[in-house]
């Protein structure tokens, strides 16, 4: 069926092109056996030509797939993928908010699932983009974060639910696999000066966090953009938990110590302490990603979070809280609340 399937790719007709990349999506997904006879056939570089068709549904399809290919997948296959998908020319396009947005959410799955793995993954991708790909993030994140002011909506359009679809989060470090189903993407802004929800949203969070679950490299390029601060407006009870526990594997992964990390070095007290080590020349510490968090004002959110209603929430916040507490280089004398709020969850 799969070697069928890849034939029927080329075929003239859009129409079959599209019928036969649908049930690809979820094969790929669900049978070894198939990604192997995408790879050994040429469907991979097949797959990749067609995310630049003009034609909706068909680029669609072929993002997907490539989507669920690279799910939980080897290293390997991602160089393969790289390879096959130029950056500038093929993936960067398709992640602009001007493109269809469930096109732009499965190039964003995409990109999750790339930087899902081994650290050596994460610094293959951000090579693979040329470092583009922390633009991407710090854009949609600021975008979404901040939006500007809407006027009201007039009454007709209230009750317009979000449509989309399922799938599951991955958790704190998960890639992404779905099959394909019915269903459009929606966004709406919890108020009209409050964050935007989307599904776009909660994969660039996802992203952040696969990405912060690397070394301090990698840690500390995050920590160079305006990602810590835009993350603090998904620190709000007002965005749904799965905002909420995105946001908050973003700071647990930024804020929990690497291997290459040393405990014993201060803080630094510029405001921008982050730009002021690297430019420097020296490289920001884990206490000065700390500190950058704290002048964002993530404690304060951080512990009106604390008895939050969800409990995956709840306990999330108390890892990140843990995070701040247990650093020998944070001051608790001078959050004397945090240190309270931990020994009391104890």
């Amino acid at each position: 069926l799969a070697s069928a399937l890849l034939k029927l790719l080329g075929d003239e007709s859009t129409a079959v092109q599209s019928a036969a990349s649908a049930p690809l999506c979820n094969l790929v997904l669900d049978f070894a056996v198939v990604q192997n006879q995408v790879l050994t056939s040429g469907g991979l570089g097949q797959l990749a030509l067609l995310t630049q068709s003009p034609h909706p549904p068909l680029r669609l399809n072929a993002v997907w797939a490539l989507k669920n290919l690279l799910f939980d997948s080897t290293s390997s296959l991602k160089q393969q993928l790289m390879a096959a998908l130029p950056y500038t020319t093929h993936l960067r396009p398709l992640l602009s908010p001007q493109v269809d947005p469930q096109v732009q959410e499965q190039a964003l799955n995409l990109l999750r699932n790339l930087v899902h793995g081994q650290p050596s993954d994460i610094s293959a991708a951000l090579d693979y983009s040329s470092q583009d790909i922390l633009l991407v993030l710090e854009t949609n994140l600021t975008s979404a974060a901040f939006p500007p002011p809407t006027h009201s909506l007039p009454s007709s359009a209230e009750g317009v639910s979000e449509g989309g679809v399922g799938g599951d989060t991955g958790g704190n470090t998960g890639g992404e696999g779905m099959v394909v189903e019915v269903g459009c993407s929606t966004s709406r802004a919890d108020a009209q000066t409050g964050p935007i929800a989307s599904e776009s949203t909660l994969h660039t969070l996802y992203i952040i966090s696969n990405i912060a679950t690397g070394v301090e490299e990698h840690k500390n390029a995050l920590m160079n953009t305006s990602i810590p601060t835009s993350l603090v407006a998904f620190l709000n009870p007002a965005v749904s938990e799965q905002m909420r526990v995105a946001a908050l594997w973003c700071v647990i992964n930024l804020s929990w110590p690497g291997e290459n990390s040393s405990p014993s070095t201060p803080p630094s007290t510029s405001l921008d302490a982050v730009s002021k080590a690297k430019s420097s020349g020296g490289e920001p510490t884990p206490g000065d990603r700390l500190e950058r968090f704290t002048q964002c004002q993530v404690l304060p959110a951080l512990q009106l979070m604390k008895d939050d209603p969800c409990l995956d929430v709840a306990e999330r916040v108390r890892t990140a809280l843990a995070n701040f507490c247990n650093a020998p280089c944070f001051d608790k004398s001078s959050q004397p609340d945090v240190q309270n709020d931990i020994d009391m969850q104890m």
